[in-house]
């Protein structure tokens, strides 16, 4: 499946900060890790993961920042995905796949911004929109 790079991480340890630029999204093999937004000092906490699911996956796919952050709750062992392995997977999809999964991306990202209590702009997906339409005039 993935040519496996594993990382640990203890309890309570920061993974990534929310506006870091990804360079790898990860499988939790083991343990569990909280997905947060930091809003006036304070953590959002977003969702609790564990074995088997993956995170740090937005950055890979659309280039932009981190949207949230991601700390461990206990130890953790970590298989890496890095940006190809997963553009190739998703490549080899559907168009249509392809649309939905970056039209649900950009829709998260608005949430996250409205969450941090930022206004809501228009989305990256819709700026596309409005550049092609405006190409197409």
């Amino acid at each position: 499946m993935l040519g496996k790079q594993i990382r640990t991480f203890a309890a309570n340890e920061v993974i990534f900060l929310e506006g870091q630029m990804g360079d790898c999204a990860y499988l939790i093999e083991t343990g569990r890790v909280l997905v947060f937004l930091m809003k006036d000092g304070e953590e959002v906490p977003l969702k609790v993961l564990g074995k088997g699911e993956i995170f740090g996956e937005m950055s890979m796919i659309d280039n932009s920042p981190r949207s949230a952050s991601c700390r461990t709750l206990s130890e953790v062992r970590l298989a890496t995905v890095t940006q190809e392995q997963l553009l190739n997977r998703i490549q080899s999809t559907d168009p249509i796949v392809r649309l939905l999964m970056r039209a649900l991306l950009d829709r998260l990202r608005v949430q996250n911004d409205g969450l941090r209590g930022k206004s809501i702009s228009k989305s990256p997906l819709q700026t596309d929109k409005l550049n092609r339409e405006k190409q197409e005039a």
